[in-house]
């Protein structure tokens, strides 16, 4: 069965991290989405900075 739900980036954010959400291909894309973890091993800034962009993005189009 699929279950669809509308979630804000805090709600899936939470899920991933309190063990809700665990199928790999969902983490795999809501990561490239959400900063869903810290990412210890990318240059300073330069995650967040993506991160940054893909939600201005966002909110540009809606």
């Amino acid at each position: 069965m699929l279950a669809v739900e509308r979630m804000s980036e805090a709600q899936v954010t939470q899920a991933v991290r309190g063990g809700v959400i665990r199928h790999a291909l969902a983490l795999s894309a809501l990561s490239r989405v959400f900063e869903l973890w810290p990412r210890p091993f990318t240059e300073a800034g330069g995650a967040r900075a993506d991160v940054e962009i893909r939600r201005r993005q966002r909110n540009e189009t809606v």
